[in-house]
């Protein structure tokens, strides 16, 4: 399992990767809001924003909790902090336990 400072580090990864995200996104709306021949987002675009949002969802109490574990002691049981994230793939990415699903599942879609 990795320590509290790789969980650190792969969380800033994974707000690199959401804001990517985010300006992808953001490209798709400004694009529909000046082409008058697009009428309307693609589904795609909408799951965009979904998954970050739901990706920052998950990392915001994630955080927080990592950070109250540095306060009180030097040792987190980062076991627990992970099993509590909803998402798969961020749970993969964080953790690099399985480099093919962060690979497979990075700049794509997780459907539902």
């Amino acid at each position: 399992m990795p320590d509290a400072c790789e969980l650190l580090s792969a969380a800033g990864t994974e707000l690199s990767h959401t804001a990517a995200l985010l300006r992808r996104a953001e490209e798709a709306i400004f694009t529909a809001l000046s082409d008058p021949d697009r009428g309307a987002f693609e589904m795609a675009d909408v799951q965009l924003l979904d998954l970050a949002i739901q990706t920052l969802d998950d990392l915001s109490p994630f955080l927080t909790a990592l950070s109250s574990g540095l306060i009180d002691t030097q040792t987190i049981d980062t076991d627990q902090l992970l099993d509590s994230l909803r998402l798969a793939g961020l749970r993969a990415r964080l953790t690099r336990v399985s480099s093919a699903v962060a690979t497979a599942t990075k700049g794509s879609i997780e459907m539902f």
